[in-house]
Formats: C-alpha cells, sequence, structure tokens
C-alpha cells in the first residue's frame, strides 16, 4: 500500500493544502502528477470501498483460524463478547452465511489488537 509508506505520508503532512486540493477537488497533486500515467476516466471516477475478503481466507487454508482466536480461553475470559452470539455467528459463517462476516472480521482484529497490547504472554513473546 503506496499511500501507507510513513515517509510519504511525512512528506504530504508538509505540503500546503493548496497543492493538495483545488477547489472541490482533492487529491489534486496526486490526480496532476498522475494524468500522464492514467486515462481520465479513472482519475475522475468516485471512490470506491475495499472489500476485505475474509470469506475467501476462512475457508482456505486459514479455515479454522477464526474460531481458534475467537475462542482463545484469554479471549472468553476478558467477557468483552457473549460467546454463545459469538459461536453461533461462527457456526453460521462455518455453515456458508455471510450474514456476520463483517463483524467476525472485527472481533477478530479486535481480539488480535487485545492479544498483542493486553495480554502479557503475547508481549514478552512478541508474537501476535
Amino acid at each position: 500500500a503506496p499511500f501507507l509508506d510513513h515517509m510519504l505520508v511525512e512528506y504530504m503532512a508538509k505540503m500546503p493544502s493548496s497543492l493538495k486540493i483545488k477547489g472541490r477537488q482533492t487529491k489534486y497533486i496526486l490526480k496532476r502528477v498522475a494524468s500522464h500515467i492514467l486515462p481520465s476516466e479513472i482519475l475522475g471516477r468516485p471512490k470506491q470501498g475495499f472489500a476485505v475478503p475474509f470469506s475467501y481466507w476462512f475457508t482456505g487454508e486459514m479455515k479454522g483460524y477464526l474460531r481458534e482466536v475467537l475462542t482463545d480461553r484469554r479471549a472468553i475470559e476478558r467477557g468483552f463478547f457473549n460467546q454463545t452470539i459469538v459461536n453461533a455467528m461462527l457456526d453460521g459463517f462455518e455453515r456458508g452465511s455471510q450474514r456476520f462476516g463483517n463483524v467476525l472480521w472485527m472481533l477478530l482484529v479486535f481480539e488480535l489488537w487485545c492479544k498483542h497490547y493486553l495480554d502479557d504472554e503475547f508481549q514478552q513473546n512478541g508474537r501476535l
């Protein structure tokens, strides 16, 4: 993700707003530079979201990872979530329902954050 490079972010933070926004056009300087490379249809189109392919990830080689993390003893002991509901969402997801996929993704990211920043054993071992 080139736009997440810290050196680029730091450089752009120092750049005057007048180069980043011109009238109502955002990303002015970026679009100006990219106009030599990209067609106008690409530069002028509205923003598009990015869907996380969690369904693909967690039905393939990482199939058990989601359940393993969300039903870990430490996750349950923390008590942030109703484990009965989490289990029901996991069961549905494993049966092919995508209804709670986004919620499970958010729970997974939050739980991994908890493991990394709250659990002593993970901080000592330096692993996530």
